[in-house]
Protein backbone atom coordinates (compact mmCIF):
# COMPACT_ATOMS: atom_id res chain seq x y z
CA UNK A 1 0.00 0.00 0.00
CA UNK A 2 1.24 3.50 -0.78
CA UNK A 3 2.66 5.30 2.25
CA UNK A 4 0.41 8.25 1.41
CA UNK A 5 -2.67 6.08 2.10
CA UNK A 6 -1.57 4.56 5.41
CA UNK A 7 -3.94 5.72 8.11
CA UNK A 8 -6.45 7.15 5.63
CA UNK A 9 -10.01 5.96 6.18
CA UNK A 10 -13.11 6.55 4.11
CA UNK A 11 -16.63 6.14 5.43
CA UNK A 12 -18.62 3.34 3.80
CA UNK A 13 -22.26 4.06 2.99
CA UNK A 14 -24.94 1.36 2.98
CA UNK A 15 -27.46 3.67 1.28
CA UNK A 16 -26.32 5.36 -1.93
CA UNK A 17 -29.70 6.93 -2.67
CA UNK A 18 -32.82 8.03 -0.80
CA UNK A 19 -35.50 5.36 -0.48
CA UNK A 20 -38.27 7.97 -0.48
CA UNK A 21 -36.91 9.72 -3.57
CA UNK A 22 -36.55 6.45 -5.48
CA UNK A 23 -40.09 5.39 -4.62
CA UNK A 24 -41.43 8.77 -5.74
CA UNK A 25 -39.48 8.54 -9.00
CA UNK A 26 -40.74 5.03 -9.77
CA UNK A 27 -44.35 5.89 -8.96
CA UNK A 28 -44.16 9.08 -11.00
CA UNK A 29 -42.75 7.28 -14.04
CA UNK A 30 -45.21 4.42 -13.67
CA UNK A 31 -48.20 6.77 -13.53
CA UNK A 32 -46.96 8.76 -16.51
CA UNK A 33 -46.48 5.57 -18.55
CA UNK A 34 -49.61 3.85 -17.20
CA UNK A 35 -47.53 0.99 -15.77
CA UNK A 36 -50.26 -0.61 -13.69
CA UNK A 37 -48.20 -3.67 -12.71
CA UNK A 38 -45.36 -1.48 -11.45
CA UNK A 39 -47.71 0.63 -9.34
CA UNK A 40 -49.18 -2.54 -7.84
CA UNK A 41 -45.73 -4.03 -7.27
CA UNK A 42 -44.50 -1.02 -5.28
CA UNK A 43 -47.16 -1.56 -2.62
CA UNK A 44 -46.75 -5.34 -2.56
CA UNK A 45 -42.96 -4.97 -2.27
CA UNK A 46 -43.36 -2.76 0.81
CA UNK A 47 -45.84 -5.19 2.34
CA UNK A 48 -43.81 -8.35 1.71
CA UNK A 49 -40.45 -6.89 2.79
CA UNK A 50 -41.80 -5.04 5.83
CA UNK A 51 -39.32 -5.15 8.71
CA UNK A 52 -36.51 -6.66 6.63
CA UNK A 53 -33.10 -4.96 6.37
CA UNK A 54 -30.08 -5.24 4.08
CA UNK A 55 -26.82 -6.69 5.33
CA UNK A 56 -24.51 -3.94 6.57
CA UNK A 57 -23.74 -1.73 9.52
CA UNK A 58 -26.62 0.73 9.05
CA UNK A 59 -29.56 -1.72 8.91
CA UNK A 60 -31.02 -0.07 5.84
CA UNK A 61 -34.58 -1.19 4.97
CA UNK A 62 -34.45 -4.05 2.47
CA UNK A 63 -36.62 -2.27 -0.07
CA UNK A 64 -33.67 -0.06 -1.02
CA UNK A 65 -32.43 -2.99 -3.12
CA UNK A 66 -35.49 -3.60 -5.36
CA UNK A 67 -36.06 0.14 -5.61
CA UNK A 68 -32.51 0.68 -6.85
CA UNK A 69 -32.92 -2.08 -9.41
CA UNK A 70 -36.16 -0.59 -10.71
CA UNK A 71 -34.63 2.90 -10.88
CA UNK A 72 -31.62 1.46 -12.69
CA UNK A 73 -33.95 -0.15 -15.24
CA UNK A 74 -35.73 3.15 -15.86
CA UNK A 75 -32.39 4.97 -16.15
CA UNK A 76 -31.22 2.47 -18.76
CA UNK A 77 -34.34 3.17 -20.81
CA UNK A 78 -36.13 -0.10 -20.11
CA UNK A 79 -39.77 0.72 -20.79
CA UNK A 80 -41.46 -2.51 -19.83
CA UNK A 81 -44.12 -2.57 -17.11
CA UNK A 82 -43.84 -6.29 -16.41
CA UNK A 83 -40.05 -6.29 -16.23
CA UNK A 84 -39.90 -3.37 -13.80
CA UNK A 85 -42.66 -4.87 -11.65
CA UNK A 86 -40.63 -8.09 -11.51
CA UNK A 87 -37.57 -6.07 -10.42
CA UNK A 88 -39.57 -4.77 -7.48
CA UNK A 89 -40.83 -8.24 -6.52
CA UNK A 90 -37.82 -10.35 -7.49
CA UNK A 91 -36.86 -11.35 -3.92
CA UNK A 92 -40.28 -11.85 -2.31
CA UNK A 93 -40.37 -15.61 -2.85
CA UNK A 94 -36.87 -16.20 -1.49
CA UNK A 95 -37.01 -13.76 1.41
CA UNK A 96 -40.65 -13.53 2.45
CA UNK A 97 -42.05 -17.02 1.80
CA UNK A 98 -44.45 -15.57 -0.74
CA UNK A 99 -45.73 -18.13 -3.25
CA UNK A 100 -46.76 -17.81 -6.87
CA UNK A 101 -50.34 -18.34 -5.71
CA UNK A 102 -50.01 -15.46 -3.23
CA UNK A 103 -48.87 -13.17 -6.05
CA UNK A 104 -51.70 -14.30 -8.33
CA UNK A 105 -54.22 -13.83 -5.50
CA UNK A 106 -52.85 -10.30 -5.05
CA UNK A 107 -53.64 -9.59 -8.69
CA UNK A 108 -50.11 -9.77 -10.09
CA UNK A 109 -49.94 -10.36 -13.84
CA UNK A 110 -49.01 -13.92 -14.91
CA UNK A 111 -45.91 -12.79 -16.82
CA UNK A 112 -44.59 -11.00 -13.74
CA UNK A 113 -45.24 -14.10 -11.62
CA UNK A 114 -43.32 -16.24 -14.11
CA UNK A 115 -40.30 -13.91 -14.06
CA UNK A 116 -40.24 -13.80 -10.26
CA UNK A 117 -40.44 -17.60 -10.12
CA UNK A 118 -37.55 -17.96 -12.55
CA UNK A 119 -35.21 -15.63 -10.62
CA UNK A 120 -36.02 -17.21 -7.23
CA UNK A 121 -33.39 -19.73 -6.14
CA UNK A 122 -34.15 -22.65 -3.85
CA UNK A 123 -32.04 -25.67 -2.95
CA UNK A 124 -33.40 -28.89 -4.42
CA UNK A 125 -33.28 -32.08 -2.35
CA UNK A 126 -31.08 -34.75 -3.87
CA UNK A 127 -28.82 -32.50 -5.94
CA UNK A 128 -25.76 -30.49 -4.98
CA UNK A 129 -25.71 -26.72 -4.53
CA UNK A 130 -23.58 -26.38 -7.66
CA UNK A 131 -25.98 -28.50 -9.71
CA UNK A 132 -28.91 -26.45 -8.40
CA UNK A 133 -27.15 -23.20 -9.36
CA UNK A 134 -26.40 -24.46 -12.86
CA UNK A 135 -30.03 -25.48 -13.40
CA UNK A 136 -31.20 -22.16 -11.95
CA UNK A 137 -29.21 -20.07 -14.42
CA UNK A 138 -30.21 -22.33 -17.29
CA UNK A 139 -33.88 -21.67 -16.47
CA UNK A 140 -33.31 -17.92 -16.30
CA UNK A 141 -31.60 -17.97 -19.69
CA UNK A 142 -34.83 -19.17 -21.35
CA UNK A 143 -36.63 -15.89 -20.59
CA UNK A 144 -35.20 -12.58 -21.79
CA UNK A 145 -36.94 -10.51 -19.12
CA UNK A 146 -35.84 -12.85 -16.35
CA UNK A 147 -32.29 -12.46 -17.70
CA UNK A 148 -32.52 -8.70 -17.38
CA UNK A 149 -33.96 -8.81 -13.86
CA UNK A 150 -31.16 -11.14 -12.75
CA UNK A 151 -28.48 -8.98 -14.36
CA UNK A 152 -29.83 -5.82 -12.74
CA UNK A 153 -30.02 -7.65 -9.42
CA UNK A 154 -26.42 -8.87 -9.66
CA UNK A 155 -25.17 -5.45 -10.74
CA UNK A 156 -26.69 -3.85 -7.64
CA UNK A 157 -25.39 -6.56 -5.32
CA UNK A 158 -21.86 -6.20 -6.73
CA UNK A 159 -22.05 -2.43 -6.43
CA UNK A 160 -23.03 -2.62 -2.74
CA UNK A 161 -21.07 -5.65 -1.52
CA UNK A 162 -18.43 -3.52 0.27
CA UNK A 163 -20.64 -3.00 3.32
CA UNK A 164 -22.55 -6.28 3.55
CA UNK A 165 -20.13 -9.01 2.42
CA UNK A 166 -17.16 -10.60 4.14
CA UNK A 167 -13.96 -10.90 2.09
CA UNK A 168 -14.69 -14.61 1.59
CA UNK A 169 -18.23 -13.86 0.41
CA UNK A 170 -16.92 -11.23 -2.00
CA UNK A 171 -14.41 -13.70 -3.47
CA UNK A 172 -17.08 -16.40 -3.84
CA UNK A 173 -19.47 -13.88 -5.39
CA UNK A 174 -16.86 -12.86 -7.95
CA UNK A 175 -16.30 -16.53 -8.84
CA UNK A 176 -20.05 -17.11 -9.27
CA UNK A 177 -20.40 -13.95 -11.34
CA UNK A 178 -17.64 -15.03 -13.71
CA UNK A 179 -19.05 -18.56 -13.99
CA UNK A 180 -22.72 -17.72 -14.53
CA UNK A 181 -23.44 -14.00 -14.90
CA UNK A 182 -20.88 -13.06 -17.55
CA UNK A 183 -22.08 -15.85 -19.88
CA UNK A 184 -25.65 -14.70 -19.25
CA UNK A 185 -24.65 -11.16 -20.22
CA UNK A 186 -23.12 -12.41 -23.44
CA UNK A 187 -26.24 -14.43 -24.22
CA UNK A 188 -28.40 -11.34 -23.77
CA UNK A 189 -26.10 -9.25 -25.97
CA UNK A 190 -26.09 -11.75 -28.82
CA UNK A 191 -29.54 -13.36 -28.64
CA UNK A 192 -31.80 -10.66 -27.22
CA UNK A 193 -30.81 -7.76 -29.43
CA UNK A 194 -33.17 -5.18 -27.91
CA UNK A 195 -31.11 -5.36 -24.71
CA UNK A 196 -27.65 -5.22 -26.34
CA UNK A 197 -26.74 -1.70 -25.17
CA UNK A 198 -28.21 -2.32 -21.73
CA UNK A 199 -26.19 -5.50 -21.33
CA UNK A 200 -23.04 -3.68 -22.41
CA UNK A 201 -23.50 -1.02 -19.74
CA UNK A 202 -24.28 -3.58 -17.03
CA UNK A 203 -21.21 -5.62 -17.98
CA UNK A 204 -19.05 -2.50 -17.90
CA UNK A 205 -20.26 -1.55 -14.42
CA UNK A 206 -19.91 -5.05 -12.98
CA UNK A 207 -16.46 -5.70 -14.43
CA UNK A 208 -15.21 -2.28 -13.30
CA UNK A 209 -16.11 -3.11 -9.71
CA UNK A 210 -14.94 -6.74 -9.84
CA UNK A 211 -11.54 -5.97 -11.35
CA UNK A 212 -10.94 -3.20 -8.79
CA UNK A 213 -11.97 -5.45 -5.90
CA UNK A 214 -9.67 -8.24 -7.09
CA UNK A 215 -6.75 -5.86 -6.56
CA UNK A 216 -7.72 -5.29 -2.93
CA UNK A 217 -8.40 -8.89 -1.85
Amino acid sequence: MSTELIGHRWELHDAMFSIANMERKICSCAKELDFTETIKAVELMKEYHKGQVRKGKDQVPYIIHPLMIACHAFALGIGDDHLIAACLLHDVMEDSRVTAKDLRDAGVNEEVVEIVELVSFFENPGISHKEAKKAYFERIATNRKACMVKLLDRCNNISTMATGFTSKHIADYIDETEEYILPLLDKVKHEYGEYYNTAFLLKYQMLSVIETVKRTL
